[in-house]
C-alpha cells in the first residue's frame, strides 16, 4: 500500500509541473518574438537611413553640377566697361538694376520674379538641377600693388564701406543652384549651394 500511495502522489505531481514548463515556454517565446520584432525594427531603420544618406548624397551631386554649368554659362557673359550686361544678355537676373528684385536666395522669390531666371542644367541621377544667375556689379579687385588678385579688404563689399576704391575692377555674379524643384522632385532630398564668381 505504501507504493500506492507513493504512486498516487507522482500523478497528483506531474500536471503541475507539466503546467510550470507550458507557461515558461510561453514566456520564451514571447521574448524570443520581442527581441525579432526589436531587430527587424532596427534592420528596417537603419536601411531608410542608409536610402536617406544616398539620396542626399546624389542630390548634393546634382547641385554641384548645377553650379558648373551655371559657370560655364558665366564665363561667356559680357560685361562693357561701364558694368553694365551688354544688350542681348537673356537668363541672367540684373541686380545692378533698380527695379529688380534680387534676394539673397533667389529661390525664395516670388515665383513671378524669378520664374523667367531659373535655368535647367542637363539631368543627373533621375532629378533635374536648377540655377539663377545673379549678375552682382563691378567692383574693385586690385591691391595696393596693383596685382588683380580678390583678397583681404578686396570683398564685393569693401566699395560699399570705403575701405579702397581701386581702377581696376572685375565682374561679379551669385550663382543659386539646387538639386531640383521641390514642387516636384516628390520626397526626394533637396540641397541649394551658391557661389560668387568674379569673371
Amino acid at each position: 500500500m505504501k507504493n500506492h500511495g507513493i504512486t498516487g502522489n507522482t500523478r497528483a505531481s506531474e500536471p503541475i509541473q507539466r503546467g510550470i514548463a507550458l507557461a515558461a515556454a510561453l514566456i520564451l517565446l514571447v521574448v524570443i518574438t520581442l527581441v525579432g520584432l526589436g531587430a527587424i525594427r532596427a534592420t528596417t531603420t537603419q536601411q531608410r537611413m542608409s536610402g536617406n544618406f544616398q539620396d542626399r548624397q546624389l542630390s548634393f551631386q546634382g547641385t554641384e553640377s548645377a553650379l558648373q554649368a551655371a559657370a560655364d554659362v558665366v564665363r561667356g557673359v559680357g560685361v562693357d566697361t561701364n558694368g553694365q550686361l551688354v544688350t542681348g544678355t537673356t537668363g541672367i537676373m540684373d541686380c545692378t538694376q533698380a527695379t529688380q528684385t534680387c534676394m539673397m536666395n533667389p529661390f525664395m522669390q516670388p515665383a513671378a520674379s524669378v520664374t523667367s531666371f531659373i535655368q535647367n542644367a542637363p539631368a543627373i541621377n533621375g532629378m533635374q538641377p536648377q540655377y539663377v544667375i545673379q549678375y552682382l556689379g563691378k567692383f574693385a579687385d586690385a591691391d595696393t600693388n596693383g596685382s588683380t588678385a580678390t583678397g583681404y579688404e578686396h570683398t564685393v563689399n569693401a566699395q560699399q564701406i570705403d575701405l579702397q576704391v581701386h581702377s581696376n575692377t572685375s565682374p561679379y555674379f551669385r550663382i543659386t543652384a539646387r538639386s531640383s524643384d521641390p514642387a516636384t522632385n516628390g520626397q526626394r532630398a533637396t540641397s541649394t549651394l551658391q557661389a560668387y564668381y568674379k569673371q
